[in-house]
């Protein structure tokens, strides 16, 4: 991780984003595939569609291992948009029931099982999903697809998604601004726009 100097001189945690792949190229498909979508947000990031196999069950896709110590509140965030499917679900760890689930289709927040969850219209359809949850020890990003806002298990055609962009993973419960990936600090500025230093640990 890595650390900044803030204002009063305390060492405190800089903003970064935790998960390591922001292009989804290394994530692993769990009865789904995926492909770049075409399509830019309005945030300027590229998508990828998320597509469910056509088996019966819950469609995932999961990021590597995000390591964190366990019981500190991070943020999950993501920005969708409904295609065929219009819902997106949420979820930092594999219990059985921790979705934080979100309907595209009219930007609300559904179900909410281990986390808060809040969403933000960024227009043209695109939302960014947000949930703060309580982070355990390598735990895993999962983004599952729904058909909508409620259904997370079902049948999928082997076609039909939804759009996925820019996931983000990061300690606190305020959602950042959008932060590279790769474990990379961003430089915070005091309240007169001084930078501040920054220290790897």
């Amino acid at each position: 991780g890595a650390t900044v100097v803030d204002e009063s001189g305390n060492v405190v945690w800089a903003d970064e984003n935790l998960v390591y792949d922001l292009d989804f190229s290394s994530w692993s498909n769990v009865r789904s595939s995926d492909s770049d979508s075409g399509e830019t947000t309005p945030s300027g990031h590229i998508s990828s569609k998320v597509i469910p196999d056509t088996s019966t069950n819950n469609h995932r896709i999961d990021e590597a291992a995000v390591a964190e110590s366990a019981n500190v509140d991070v943020i999950v965030s993501i920005e969708a948009k409904a295609d065929e499917y219009s819902g997106v679900g949420l979820s930092l760890h594999a219990a059985s029931g921790s979705l934080t689930a979100f309907d595209l289709s009219d930007g609300t927040v559904g179900v909410e099982n281990g986390g808060s969850g809040t969403i933000k219209d960024l227009g043209d359809g695109w939302y960014r999903c947000s949930v703060v949850v309580s982070a355990r020890v390598s735990t895993r990003l999962y983004i599952s697809v729904g058909s909508d806002g409620e259904t997370f298990s079902f049948t999928g055609d082997g076609s039909s998604g939804i759009l996925i962009a820019k996931a983000q993973v990061s300690r606190g419960a305020v959602l950042h601004d959008f932060l590279d990936g790769d474990y990379t600090p961003r430089i915070t500025h005091d309240k007169d726009g001084n930078a501040l230093g920054y220290l790897h640990e």
